[in-house]
């Protein structure tokens, strides 16, 4: 229930531009829940959830990150970030 929830908090600031501030503390909170259903997993030998759990996690930290850089104040900084190597510009959401 608490990932629906959060997914829900990833979703609707994007669909209706209401408080997108909170995308990305609603994303590192998705990250903290799944750093702890895998320790959870874990506990119990359910080894075949550590993977889903694992790629939630990635892509929630990707996520909070790329729309943080989306979120920049500075356009200078937000165009110096942008022209970051390849494998850096590859986290940024465009």
């Amino acid at each position: 229930m608490l990932e629906v929830l959060a997914a829900l908090g990833l979703v609707l600031p994007a669909v209706t531009s209401i408080a997108p501030v909170f995308v990305p503390l609603v994303a590192a909170g998705l990250v903290v829940t799944m750093i702890g259903a895998m320790f959870g997993h874990a506990r119990r030998r359910e080894f075949a959830c550590l993977g889903l759990n694992a790629l939630l996690l990635v892509l929630s930290a990707v996520g909070a990150r790329g729309h943080q850089l989306d979120q920049v104040p500075n356009a200078a900084m937000a165009a110096s970030i942008r022209a970051a190597p390849v494998g850096a510009r590859s986290m940024v959401a465009r």
